[in-house]
């Protein structure tokens, strides 16, 4: 899935000649670098880390323009006719989610999943995706719950809807791992939670 999936958007973006880099942020849960073994996923706190390791990385060789675009992209997405939607420059955030296809919340034209763009101020500004939601699912309600109360701005997918995201996991969604039972109360911490703590 990774492989198909940066090739698939690597040559979409080198078709359009555009400059980029890939960033993949993965959990590690062998008891070693300070992870506990068994510990559920935490989506947020992976796109926080790839974020924090993108700007600083980026920044110690001054190679990141002040207007850029970053892409969160689950690993089993792939972006086909998106190259506008990835593209062009974002000032706020642009979720692509409705695009999804055969997703069941893609109906939603503010649904956050999947895949996001968004700019480097406007994510920093609102403190990137909260940092305690463990299990599957909810991180990406409380980033748009926190966009939205900041008044941030947020493309709609229809100028975009001419492309597809196409979902490479095989398995049936029901069965993916267990949904985070605190979704909405977690919520309620967003405020000491930040993405520079990644």
């Amino acid at each position: 899935q990774l492989h198909r999936s940066v090739s698939a958007t690597h040559a979409m973006l080198e078709a359009a000649r555009q400059p980029h880099t890939f960033i993949v942020a993965e959990q590690v849960d062998d008891g070693k670098h300070g992870s506990t073994p068994g510990t559920a996923f935490n989506r947020g706190f992976l796109l926080n880390a790839g974020f924090a390791y993108a700007t600083e990385h980026a920044l110690r060789r001054r190679r990141l323009p002040r207007r850029c675009n970053f892409i969160f992209a689950d690993v089993d997405m792939e972006p086909r006719g998106l190259e506008s939607a990835y593209t062009q420059l974002i000032d706020g955030f642009r979720p692509l989610g409705a695009l999804w296809e055969g997703c069941p919340y893609a109906d939603n034209p503010l649904f956050f999943g999947g895949v996001l763009g968004v700019s480097y101020d406007a994510f920093s500004e609102v403190d990137g995706f909260p940092n305690n939601y463990y299990g599957w699912g909810g991180e990406e309600d409380c980033l748009r719950w926190r966009v939205q109360n900041a008044r941030m701005p947020i493309d709609e997918p229809l100028p975009f809807a001419a492309g597809v995201l196409v979902d490479l996991e095989p398995q049936p969604r029901a069965e993916r791992q267990e949904k985070n039972a605190l979704r909405w109360e977690g919520k309620l911490a967003w405020r000491s939670e930040s993405a520079e703590r990644a």
